[in-house]
């Protein structure tokens, strides 16, 4: 079992270095190692959310029989299905389903943002990988005009959650990492981001 682990291991590694070696001209680039589960934990919050609103849903029709009524439309329009109650469930559930769905859209904005995202750091060259439905999208930036503003938000807490976040701006284009711990990244770290 401890050889198929170790063959596994070493195809991960080849896979890596022939990434590097593609999109970033040599198999010696660092890789700076993203935290992934603060987003899975936001993803599963938010799904939990929706789950549980489900069930709350007829608030919403409620309001919107409050609202037709106080506009007093079934009187002036003299619609009387509008008494029904009944007839204000699916645009509730409608109204429920949009909400939903933009919020899962933003939600998978979000994670390709973050779980998506390589930093890959070389001699002279910050390579950011953005992972696009079945392809990467490689941008690379010269790290010596990129270090000049570099800001890394940290802290105590931060660091305790491994929450640490690096951001910078170039040519009026703002770049966010993703979540990492200081402790996984200490040589990239000492390399990198501490010679200013």
């Amino acid at each position: 079992m401890r050889q198929v682990i170790d063959k596994y291991k070493m195809f991960l590694e080849n896979k890596k270095k022939k990434f590097y070696r593609i999109n970033t001209g040599t198999q010696f680039a660092k890789e700076l190692k993203f935290n992934k589960i603060p987003g899975l934990l936001i993803a599963m919050l938010i799904f939990v959310t929706l789950i549980f609103c489900v069930q709350y849903v007829f608030f919403i029709s409620e309001f919107l029989e409050w609202f037709v009524h106080l506009l007093e439309i079934p009187k002036v329009l003299k619609l009387p299905f509008l008494d029904n109650k009944d007839f204000y469930r699916f645009p509730a559930l409608a109204i429920y389903a949009y909400l939903s769905l933009a919020v899962l859209y933003d939600l998978s904005n979000f994670l390709q943002s973050n779980l998506g995202l390589k930093w890959i750091l070389t001699d002279d060259s910050l390579y950011i990988a953005r992972k696009q439905w079945f392809h990467w999208q490689i941008i690379k930036l010269p790290k010596s005009k990129v270090t000049k503003n570099w800001q890394w938000n940290r802290g105590f807490f931060l660091d305790v959650l491994s929450l640490n976040r690096i951001t910078f701006s170039y040519k009026e284009k703002e770049y966010t990492s993703g979540f990492f711990s200081p402790k996984k990244n200490a040589e990239i770290i000492k390399k990198q981001f501490q010679e200013k």
